[in-house]
């Protein structure tokens, strides 16, 4: 668990009550890395869970800014909304260029071998 939650080699052993030389020669197995890497997606899936969760709880708030009698804390939610949007926007048009990219490469590396 100490190597899911970011922790060093030596405190990982330390934690798991090896030394630092086993816990090393441990990642070198196929066995142990492909369940420390399940371990990893795991608690990804998990805090990803939870981002989403507070994301929308925040969202909420957000909108709800937008009705305040303040002008100020009106303007504050709106550009926070539209900011978080345009960094939605440019992280999509990435994804879909890089998916580009790597289907041309795909292509061009199929190209090469036929």
């Amino acid at each position: 668990m100490a190597l899911l939650s970011g922790s060093t080699l030596e405190s990982a052993a330390g934690a798991a009550r090896v030394n630092r030389g086993t816990l090393r020669r441990w990642l070198t197995l196929p066995a142990f890395r492909e369940a420390l890497q399940q371990g990893q997606n795991e608690v990804l899936q998990t805090v990803t869970g939870r981002l989403v969760g507070a994301f929308s709880a925040a969202l909420d708030v957000l909108t709800g800014d937008l009705q305040s009698s303040d002008a100020r804390t009106r303007s504050r939610a709106a550009a926070c909304i539209l900011a978080r949007f345009c960094d939605l926007l440019q992280f999509l048009s990435l994804e879909q260029r890089i998916s580009a990219l790597e289907a041309w490469q795909q292509n061009e590396n199929t190209n090469r071998t036929s």
